[in-house]
């Protein structure tokens, strides 16, 4: 919950003595922007070894790419995205600051614990049985929490990634909903109560 809350100025700052001067703050700031997604990922044809674009215009949200997420006109403080000026990232992986993409689909905080997030997309076609060979630049720690990285290639449409979350949720909710309907079946049948009796009024109990 902290970390969600952790997405404005002042949250997270470098302190010099105590001061709250403003050019010693990180900008961007908060728990978040101090930790987004670092790792770089290239693809190659496994037999040709040919290298596979990856797209990376589009992987946010429209809204976040045009409403929310700007680079301000100046930068007062330390640029996080520079790490020749005491920043933390490199800013070739982050041309755009605050507007790259890569931080925007970061900044978007996921509402589990295990997540996925979208790194690129591929728009060539991969033929089936196709062997791909991926190179990752390992610059994202999760030893220190136990946490794991995967890879994932998916198919993607108008509804979305690959994913049987909302399928086997809908598919146990209605398991659910059938069992409820027979049980009150059964014991309708073994107590029937009529219906419109006016005698299960409250006022007529006594």
């Amino acid at each position: 919950r902290d970390l969600v809350r952790s997405r404005g100025l002042g949250d997270v700052y470098k302190r010099q003595g105590g001061s709250h001067d403003y050019e010693n703050f990180y900008v961007p700031c908060g728990l978040i922007a101090f930790s987004v997604f670092n790792d770089s990922i290239t693809l190659q044809n496994a037999d040709t070894q040919e290298e596979i674009y990856l797209d990376k215009s589009g992987i946010a949200w429209k809204s976040d790419r045009d409403e929310k997420f700007k680079n301000p006109d100046e930068i007062v403080g330390i640029d996080l995205f520079d790490n020749s000026t005491g920043g933390l990232y490199d800013p070739n992986q982050f041309p755009d600051k605050i507007e790259d993409e890569d931080f925007i689909v970061w900044m978007r905080t996921a509402g589990l614990p295990t997540f996925r997030k979208l790194y690129r997309k591929i728009n060539q076609t991969l033929d089936k049985g196709q062997k791909v060979q991926a190179t990752i630049v390992n610059q994202f720690p999760v030893s220190q929490f136990s946490g794991k990285k995967y890879l994932v290639l998916s198919t993607t449409s108008w509804m979305g990634g690959k994913n049987p979350f909302l399928g086997v949720s809908y598919l146990v909710v209605g398991i659910v909903c059938f069992l409820l309907a027979i049980l009150f079946l059964v014991l309708h049948k073994l107590k029937p109560r009529p219906l419109g009796d006016l005698k299960y009024l409250d006022w007529n109990k006594n």
